[in-house]
């Protein structure tokens, strides 16, 4: 099987000549941008030998806010950028410039994260002054996650088409424990999630929900449960959903991980043979339909690349 090929059986839940396998990190520097963007996921990728990319986009986050935010009602002067932004425009040219490099190789996936993870990241108020203006004022902070998910869309539309990539990526976060209540969520973060999903959904077949367990802090991984994104990433080895739950979790759905991405995970700190019997371990309680191997999210930035590649290499031994 082509990797191509490989990647579609995953997501279709039909027979694979063996099991996908893919990380990633964040890249820093001049890594981030232009020509050296392009040369270092190549040169990854290229050692690695990985079954497909994950394109970063560290020069485009976090997303830049332009307007001052002093208090709630301020988010209602938000307004989407437009297709024609240089914000927006730039990642379907990265995203162009690198799978022309990769010449239809394997799959390519762009990151777009969630709305108000947008606004989080990109506002010049702290994390938990913002999740605090939305408590307060739910209606105007809204009209400014609106205006970032048309954003979103924008960029889900570019980045497939004129930036030719298979499919999107999205991180899913503010669901962690104690910052919203379930009614909450579904009220006020919730659909503009879906909306950015749908547009998603409309431009490729191929996407991925990623449950971000990143910072180690545990989420309520069932409010993501019903999204409908066609494979469901998440941090096994934080959340209270273990690997060996996930096939029953996600109700059969196509899944992804299994690998700490943590210094102390086998993957970073663990010998030769302790990475492949994990790999192997991983896949025996998994099966081998509808899954790929990966990190709980990005993997330290100075992996040795050889140690992924020991990871990729396992799964050509394994049927």
């Amino acid at each position: 099987m082509t990797k191509i090929e490989r990647m579609k059986n995953m997501f279709e839940m039909k027979p694979v000549d063996k099991v996908p396998v893919s990380f990633w990190f964040h890249f820093t520097g001049d890594k981030k941008y232009g020509d050296e963007y392009v040369k270092f996921h190549l040169a990854y990728y290229r050692a690695t030998n990985v079954d497909f990319v994950k394109m970063m986009n560290d020069a485009f986050a976090p997303y830049p806010i332009d307007i001052k935010i002093t208090k709630s009602a301020d988010w209602r002067s938000l307004r989407p950028k437009g297709k024609n932004n240089k914000y927006i425009r730039d990642q379907a040219e990265y995203a162009a410039r690198l799978n022309d490099a990769l010449q239809g190789e394997c799959m390519t996936f762009w990151t777009i994260f969630a709305p108000f993870t947008s606004i989080r990241q990109g506002s010049n108020c702290s994390d938990a002054a913002v999740t605090q203006h939305l408590k307060d004022d739910p209606e105007s902070v809204i009209e400014g996650i609106k205006a970032v998910a048309q954003d979103c869309m924008d960029i889900a539309e570019l980045c497939t088409g004129k930036g030719g990539c298979t499919g999107l990526y999205m991180p899913l976060a503010s669901a962690d424990v104690g910052r919203f209540s379930r009614e909450q969520y579904d009220k006020w973060i919730k659909p503009q999630d879906l909306t950015v999903a749908a547009a998603m959904n409309a431009v490729s077949k191929y996407n991925i929900a990623h449950l971000c367990g990143w910072s180690g802090v545990k989420n309520n991984t069932d409010w993501w449960k019903d999204y409908p994104l066609q494979l469901m990433h998440w941090a096994a080895n934080i959340e209270d959903v273990t690997w060996e739950m996930g096939a029953e979790y996600f109700c059969g759905k196509p899944r992804m991980g299994g690998f700490d991405n943590r210094q102390q995970g086998i993957l970073y700190s663990g010998s030769e043979a302790e990475i492949r019997a994990e790999t192997r371990r991983l896949i025996n309680i998994s099966g081998t339909k509808g899954v790929v191997l990966g990190g709980d999210c990005t993997v330290p930035m100075d992996i040795d690349y050889i140690r992924i590649r020991w990871v990729v290499e396992e799964t050509y031994d394994i049927k």
